[in-house]
């Protein structure tokens, strides 16, 4: 009677993972089909004919002989259970076979689902980390149907509206905005359904939190389903108050950078450092320019050896050296005129960071052409006569002294010749 069933217990039990079992109303196992089992160490061929306490281990079978009980008494019951060694999990039905009218006997058909419910609980644990993401997420995170009734709102939403989630879900947008922000929002959601591609746009919204009016930019995407079609808007909108306030801030200060930099009577360059030490100017004033007889956009790049004096290009080297060490590095340098004539500075550079990061040198100079003049002017009038324009005594003391030194250093001999100029008093006089 139970032939016709064992062939489709057994057609059903050659599929991977499956097993089915078949008891009669002594509880004896009547047939045994599929692979299930036998990854866990039972033998057909010692379970067929026997009674099922006797074949199974007991845990199992204490687990499972309430089900085939029910399933003798008319009862259809699904379970899912792990093996009993826990690597496993199967989905069992317990099902009565009916013939006439009566009950012949009960199947268990288990299948393995280890994969499906190591799916879910990954599903389980994404959908938990997703939900976790929308709660606490910084940014206003949602979703509207295209009659623009609320499907996801999540709790920076909720806050922005000063409405609950139950307030908002499914509710039309027009109720949580004034109707002047509304209309706004609303035009920027149809121009997103309508392209059908996803765009960002700076947006007005007050937060019922504070009453004020903030700054948010806004990613909105069309939503579509699995065979493609757009069925409503989702969007991302993050506050940007403070960055705007600072972006506005930044501006006025460079913009006020720029004005001093530009009007400095002082001569004013900024030189990108790079890390093998060379340099180039990046920005340079008309003061600066105009020390030089040039124009603020001939000094641009790496210029240094051009418009720095020869004999002082080492000095400069030295210079950025000590600005790199930390180190006072103000220096006199000399810088070439246009036409070729020599410009003293005293230049005072500075080392700062760029908005990327990169190493900046402020440099300062001043034009001490005309000090420097007077100074070699001063020292030669205390290095010569009035008269003749020879050395005076006192620079031929210290030139003397000093070669007396050297001669005694180096063991030399030394000479000096005397002249005597026979009535150069009378001149003198």
């Amino acid at each position: 009677m139970l032939a016709g069933d064992e062939a489709l217990h057994a057609a059903l039990a050659s599929l991977p993972g499956v097993s089915v079992m078949v008891f009669d109303h002594a509880l004896r196992i009547r047939a045994v089909h599929g692979t299930a089992l036998l990854r866990h160490g039972y033998v057909h061929e010692h379970m067929t004919g026997r009674p099922a306490g006797d074949s199974m281990r007991p845990a199992a079978w204490t687990r499972m002989s309430p089900l085939v009980m029910q399933a003798l008494d008319g009862q259809t019951v699904t379970i899912r259970q792990r093996s009993e060694d826990r690597t496993a999990v199967y989905e069992s039905t317990f099902a009565p076979i009916r013939r006439g009218g009566r009950i012949l006997a009960a199947t268990m058909t288990s299948r393995d689902i280890t994969g499906q419910v190591d799916a879910e609980e990954a599903l389980s644990q994404a959908t938990g980390r997703l939900q976790a993401v929308l709660e606490h997420s910084p940014m206003a995170i949602y979703m509207r149907d295209l009659d623009e009734r609320w499907i996801v709102a999540n709790a920076e939403t909720c806050g922005i509206m000063g409405r609950s989630a139950s307030d908002l879900l499914g509710k039309p947008m027009a109720e949580a905005f004034a109707p002047e922000v509304y209309e706004l929002l609303s035009a920027n959601d149809r121009e997103v359904i309508a392209s059908q591609r996803a765009q960002s746009f700076e947006e007005l919204v007050t937060d019922a939190r504070t009453g004020i009016e903030r700054n948010v930019w806004s990613l909105k995407f069309p939503v579509r389903d699995a065979a493609g079609t757009v069925i409503g808007l989702g969007g991302v909108s993050l506050d940007v108050t403070e960055r705007e306030r600072a972006t506005r801030e930044l501006a006025a200060a460079r913009g006020l950078f720029e004005t001093v930099f530009e009007s400095a009577p002082v001569g004013m360059l900024v030189s990108r450092l790079h890390e093998d030490g060379h340099s180039e100017v990046v920005q340079c004033n008309f003061a600066f320019a105009s020390m030089l007889g040039r124009h603020p956009s001939e000094l641009l790049g790496e210029v240094g050896a051009e418009i720095v004096h020869p004999d002082d290009l080492e000095l400069r080297e030295r210079m950025l050296l000590e600005l790199q060490s930390g180190r006072n590095a103000t220096t006199e340098l000399r810088f070439v005129h246009r036409d070729g004539r020599v410009i003293w500075a005293l230049t005072s550079p500075s080392l700062t960071q760029g908005p990327d990061g990169e190493r900046l040198v402020v440099v300062q100079t001043v034009d001490i052409s005309d000090r420097k003049a007077l100074e070699a002017q001063l020292q030669h009038f205390a290095d010569r006569d009035a008269l003749t324009g020879l050395l005076s005594r006192r620079r031929f003391e210290e030139d003397l002294g000093r070669e007396v030194s050297r001669a005694r250093r180096h063991r030399r001999p030394l000479a000096l010749l005397l002249l005597d100029l026979d009535g150069f008093k009378a001149v003198n006089d």
